[in-house]
């Protein structure tokens, strides 16, 4: 006879499976989307650039075009960004002594300070559409505007007092 309770344990793992390359995935596809996105903006604007340009003098040689001069800045600190972050990463991630990011998750938030949540923000903060906010917005706007307003009378009235 089968247990039912093995069934339900080898769906739920293959669901949690399912779940996990999904979302690797779908992070592939928007770092793919983003890179893409990134490599055609600046590709587009050193085109421009370049096509801007023209050599005044051209037995001026050992000069740079100013596209190919900000590109090699922009290599450059790319890769002394990236290598920095990762290195600074790396340091951390040896010094506490993890070995997945569920425990460097857990060791990093006790190391944090915690935030309070607030119980009552004393404002909302759901709303069914935009037009709700935006009137929402408004409301409030008014509302402080009206209290700007009477704060300088209520001032004058006590200095007439005196």
């Amino acid at each position: 006879m089968v247990d039912p309770g093995k069934n339900i344990e080898a769906s739920n793992k293959n669901i949690q499976s399912q779940a996990t390359a999904d979302r690797i995935l779908e992070g592939m596809f928007l770092v793919g989307v983003a890179g893409v996105s990134l490599l055609f903006g600046f590709g587009r604007s050193f085109a421009t650039v370049r096509n801007r340009e023209k050599i005044v003098d051209p037995t001026v040689v050992n000069r740079m075009e100013g596209s190919a001069l900000a590109l090699r800045a922009l290599g450059w600190g790319s890769l002394i960004a990236v290598t920095g972050v990762g290195a600074i990463s790396f340091g951390i991630w040896k010094a506490m002594g993890v070995r997945n990011m569920q425990e460097f998750r857990e060791k990093v938030g006790n190391f944090l300070p915690r935030i309070p949540r607030k119980e009552n923000p004393g404002s909302r903060t759901q709303f069914e559409n935009l037009t709700e906010l935006f009137q929402y917005i408004i409301d409030e706007d008014n509302k402080s505007k009206m209290k700007k307003t009477e704060a300088p009378q209520s001032t004058e009235i006590n200095q007439d007092s005196r």
